[in-house]
């Protein structure tokens, strides 16, 4: 079974975290299937040619400013194929996080703003 753990820490509060992976999901086409306020676990749908779907698990924890994030990327099945998918579905995931976290640091939002950036609120 391919996995992935990366290992990350974001210069955020903690409590922004798993909102902006939400969102991070979200636009990766992922569903959200459990969601603490510091854990977050995503399940795409089956893939084409390896049968099985990408879970990926968030943890998040530590202090505002220095929020620390654990990712861990998995499938079932096996061979170099499901674990390409594995490791650039999780990359795909990090990369929206952290430009969703950029993006409402630069803004200084202390808190996520209510909706995704460009979601129709203006602003």
């Amino acid at each position: 079974m391919p996995t992935q753990v990366s290992q990350f820490t974001f210069p955020v509060p903690v409590r922004s975290v798993v909102p902006a992976a939400v969102l991070a999901a979200q636009a990766v086409g992922k569903g959200v299937r459990q969601q603490t306020e510091t854990t977050l676990e995503v399940k795409g749908s089956l893939l084409k040619l390896v049968g099985y779907p990408v879970t990926i698990k968030l943890t998040a924890w530590g202090v505002d400013g220095a929020a620390n994030v654990t990712i861990e990327a998995s499938s079932f099945g096996f061979g170099p194929l499901v674990g390409h998918t594995v490791r650039s579905e999780s990359e795909e995931f990090v990369r929206q996080l952290t430009y969703i976290l950029q993006q409402w640091s630069a803004q200084g939002a202390a808190q996520p703003p209510a909706m995704p950036p460009g979601g129709g609120t203006g602003g």
